[in-house]
């Protein structure tokens, strides 16, 4: 028989995967009322505290792919809080990733003192915080809106460890193929979209937004390339997917402009 304590812990991780299934599903509105209704009874009841900063992640995810980045930083910090409260000494403590919402959110100032306080800190570590100053350097990059500058800091954080590539959790493949998309080196973007559309890993799970947002990329990549017949399937795949997903998601509404477009030319 379960304890209290464990009946709400169970509530806990089931509120969060429910607002997964409603993230992967595009259904965004839902997600949110999911999660603050977890977060609120995360706080009563003292329960899931383990993944609770991880609620705010996800919220800011959703902000992320709406393009509402001042509601994205403003969860972000929230969980970045938390973050911080728990484990002081953590030397990158969400930093990184902050450094590009704040960037996105129109704060150049305030985020190139958390970026040069966080290269500071990475450079005097050194050891294996050599890749992840490195791939600092490529989120800063990119949220600056240079896609070729990050694409190659990004490889170069990958090439740190011998094979690293093939150890790389979901999240940072998906940012890799992202710069490489956005920079233009297409072979290296379909290899990299094709790659993380093969992990089937927890990792994956927890990000449902990127995993199904990977194949618009890559259907993207795909019709760069001329691979028009690709490009639709994956389109295809990504819209069936999202086909109950709120209206106004701007990559749902450009998959859908882009894929009339190929199938008017075809």
């Amino acid at each position: 028989m379960l304890s209290a304590s464990s009946t709400q812990e169970w509530r806990a991780v089931g509120r969060e995967c429910i607002a997964l299934i409603f993230m992967r599903q595009g259904k965004f509105a839902k997600a949110i009322e999911t999660i603050d209704a977890a977060i609120s009874a995360d706080r009563m009841e003292q329960a899931g505290r383990a993944r609770y900063p991880e609620k705010f992640f996800q919220k800011s995810r959703i902000y992320m792919e709406k393009n509402d980045y001042d509601r994205a930083l403003k969860e972000y910090e929230a969980g970045m809080r938390i973050v911080n409260e728990r484990d002081p000494d953590n030397v990158i403590g969400s930093r990184d990733l902050y450094v590009y919402m704040l960037l996105k959110a129109g704060r150049e100032e305030d985020a190139l003192k958390v970026y040069e306080a966080l290269d500071k800190d990475l450079a005097e570590k050194g050891g294996i915080y050599v890749a992840a100053r490195q791939m600092t350097r490529a989120i800063k990059q990119y949220g600056e809106g240079n896609p070729e500058a990050a694409a190659e800091s990004a490889v170069q954080a990958f090439e740190v460890i011998h094979d690293a590539r093939s150890y790389a959790d979901f999240g940072s493949r998906f940012f890799l193929a992202k710069t490489m998309l956005d920079a233009g080196r297409l072979s290296e973007a379909v290899r990299e979209l094709e790659s993380v559309l093969s992990m089937y890993d927890e990792k994956r799970a927890m990000l449902p937004i990127w995993s199904v947002v990977s194949h618009f990329h890559l259907g993207k990549a795909y019709e760069m390339s001329g691979w028009n017949d690709k490009a639709i399937e994956q389109y295809q795949t990504f819209l069936d997917i999202w086909r109950e997903a709120d209206p106004d998601i701007p990559s749902l509404e450009e998959a859908r402009e882009r894929l009339a477009n190929l199938k008017r030319a075809s």
